[in-house]
């Protein structure tokens, strides 16, 4: 099945008259998933960033977003449906955290209830109490505060596309970790494409679906996480992490320390019922199971797009892969992580084949994630 695509940069070139930042420059990114632009300074990514939302024009090329070349649109209209977050935040100090979130929907003729209704319901989703938060100014906040504030502005026109230019990077160590966290669960119920620059690899690693290292205005590697540590595309890869973050970034451990309980489902059961768990544990395909529990393979959401429209009278059974690779409890996770390129699930079965357990790419990341922070905590 085809991954929809919400921004792409088609044969695109900026010249600042300095020499050229992008060169040719052609990349697509996924819609509903966090990306992290990455890369030396200088190496085009706040370029690439700022002419999502037209802030910059390209010098060459164009700029597609949900499938409109947004030269055509204009450029007060088109950033007003896109969300944009900065670092040094932006709140105007004269307003109220109130006025602040709402002038978008204001600019666009929104009433005051809806205004108000809109503001509540964003302070209650990033965990700020609307009573205590509404009339309060940007000075009484603390810095996380303010900037989780910042992410509530830019959502306040609900924009399917947010920018986020190194939003956490002047926040002290606790608040970014805070905010890092919450961004990613916010995006787990909201969907929203998110392009987010960073010059922190750490940053960029707990926090993406899919990594962009830019290197002289070129990508050096698009891929997830894991892959960009598992495989390296190239040297300069590994030179930018640093090698000696991108070791420890493996840790030992075997299938047993990943693996989590559940994602299964019955051969048996309608494929519309394999679908609302995969859409509920947010994952892309599903272990699939006998009667006592053995493992007869497994059923991934390529699988079924495939069949579209599907017929209810489909099981999971019908479009079974019985292909699959299965992993022991004792399968290292080196061995782990390369398979996981291959398949969306990732069974665990005891010695008479009978499933316990499933890896999946966020156990992965989760594992890689929790093992860099230690690391980072005991240097």
């Amino acid at each position: 099945m085809t991954e929809a695509v919400a921004v792409e940069f088609r044969n695109v070139s900026k010249d600042y008259g300095s020499g050229s930042v992008l060169r040719n420059f052609n990349l697509t990114v996924p819609k509903g998933q966090i990306v992290t632009i990455i890369g030396p300074s200088g190496c085009g990514k706040t370029t690439l960033l700022k002419m999502i939302n037209r802030l910059v024009e390209p010098s060459i090329g164009n700029v597609l977003v949900e499938g409109t070349d947004i030269g055509t649109l204009d450029a007060v209209e088109l950033r007003r449906d896109i969300g944009y977050v900065i670092q040094q935040i932006g709140l105007f100090p004269h307003m109220t955290i109130e006025e602040n979130i709402s002038i978008v929907p204001k600019l666009k003729g929104a009433g005051k209830t809806e205004r108000k209704e809109r503001v509540d319901a964003l302070l209650s989703l990033i965990g700020l109490p609307p009573e205590q938060y509404r009339k309060r100014y940007p000075h009484e906040l603390s810095g996380g505060q303010q900037q989780r504030i910042g992410v509530a502005r830019a959502l306040a026109s609900d924009p399917s596309i947010i920018l986020m230019d190194e939003p956490f990077s002047a926040l002290d160590p606790i608040s970014r970790v805070q905010l890092q966290k919450e961004l990613i669960n916010l995006n787990q119920r909201l969907h929203k494409t998110i392009v987010f620059v960073t010059h922190d690899i750490d940053e960029a690693l707990k926090i993406a679906d899919r990594i962009i290292l830019l290197n002289e205005g070129e990508v050096v590697q698009n891929s997830t996480p894991e892959e960009l540590l598992a495989h390296p595309a190239n040297d300069f890869v590994i030179e930018f992490v640093g090698q000696e973050r991108f070791q420890p970034a493996l840790p030992q451990g075997s299938a047993h320390h990943i693996m989590i309980d559940g994602l299964s489902i019955g051969s048996e059961s309608p494929i519309s019922e394999a679908l609302e768990v995969m859409r509920i544990n947010r994952v892309e395909g599903l272990a699939v199971i006998g009667k006592w529990g053995d493992l007869l393979g497994i059923v991934g959401i390529g699988e079924i797009g495939q069949h579209l429209p599907l017929d209810s009278r489909l099981k999971v059974g019908d479009l079974l892969q019985t292909d699959t690779v299965a992993l022991q409890e004792h399968t290292p996770l080196s061995e782990v992580f390369e398979l996981m390129r291959r398949s969306p699930i990732l069974p665990v079965v005891d010695d008479d084949n009978r499933l316990i357990g499933t890896v999946t790419r966020s156990c992965v990341i989760e594992a890689l994630g929790r093992h860099l922070h230690r690391e980072v905590s005991s240097a």
